[in-house]
């Protein structure tokens, strides 16, 4: 099977998920918890293994990764998460899954 083509599809599975899981499942704690670390750990994959790839984003990897593992404890942590906007909780999560596709794209050049 062409590696793009396993990107490609990766990618809409994501989507799908992402899209039929509904507001509730993207406000939770653990699905926003997890798109962090799953875009963490596919921006690293992808700096390995592609030479050619970089951080599309201002703040130095270094620090971005340090934003996000504050980002995941703050969300935790607070105690309050759940009686915050149903709309807020799933956006933070969508915005945390949203460069993995790219990442794992990025990692396959």
């Amino acid at each position: 099977m062409e590696e793009r083509f396993k990107v490609s599809l990766l990618r809409n599975f994501l989507c799908c998920i992402v899209f039929l899981s509904g507001c509730e499942t993207l406000a939770s704690k653990e699905a926003a918890i997890g798109c962090q670390a799953a875009d963490i750990i596919s921006t690293e994959r992808a700096l390995r293994l592609n030479p050619n790839a970089y951080e599309t984003n201002s703040i130095p990897i270094n620090g971005l990764i340090a934003l996000k593992l504050a980002l995941m404890g703050f969300i935790y942590f607070w105690k309050d998460w759940d009686n915050a906007p149903k709309e807020l909780r799933a956006f933070v999560t969508v915005v945390g899954c949203a460069p993995v596709p790219g990442n794992i794209r990025a990692a396959h050049g």
